[in-house]
Formats: C-alpha cells, sequence, structure tokens
C-alpha cells in the first residue's frame, strides 16, 4: 500500500475524530438547554436525528480508521479492493 496516498485521509480522519467530539458536546448542550421549549414531535424528532447522526457519523469514522490508518480492510470489502487490481491490469 502506498503510504503517501493515504497521508492525507490519515490526517483528515485524526482531525475529524476531535471535531467530532466537540460537536458531540457542543450539540448535546444546545439541545439539551432547549429541549423543554420544542413541542412533543419535535423534541422526539430532535433527540432521534441527533442520535442517527451521532451514530451514523460514530461508524463512518471508526470504519475509516479501521480501513485506512490500520491498513485493514475487512472482509467484505474485498471485492473493492480486487476491482481496483483488474482495473489497474486491464490498463496497459
Amino acid at each position: 500500500m502506498d503510504y503517501r496516498t493515504a497521508l492525507r485521509m490519515q490526517r483528515n480522519l485524526y482531525i475529524n475524530v476531535y471535531m467530532y467530539a466537540s460537536w458531540i458536546f457542543v450539540i448535546g448542550i444546545f439541545l439539551f438547554m432547549r429541549v423543554n421549549m420544542l413541542g412533543h414531535l419535535t423534541k422526539y424528532l430532535a433527540m432521534t436525528v441527533f442520535a442517527l447522526v451521532a451514530a451514523i457519523e460514530g461508524a463512518r469514522l471508526y470504519f475509516g480508521y479501521f480501513g485506512n490508518v490500520s491498513c485493514r480492510v475487512g472482509s467484505g470489502n474485498g471485492w473493492i479492493r480486487n476491482a481496483d487490481r483488474y482495473d489497474a491490469a486491464s490498463s496497459y
């Protein structure tokens, strides 16, 4: 694996992890402060959307770290690596 191509992604993941933690903290505080002012449906919708977005972003960062920074790709992503090899071999 060429580490020079992965360096930009690794830096972005490293910075994004810290931004994610501060984003969760700030949005959580603001949502906690405003939850009593919201209507019944809006309250549950805002909490659900916040939880979903936080979980999806956390999973995205975890899989980005697992696949890029640790240089390991899960078995489910093997078809992507094989397709890249096929394209590189057929371009010659």
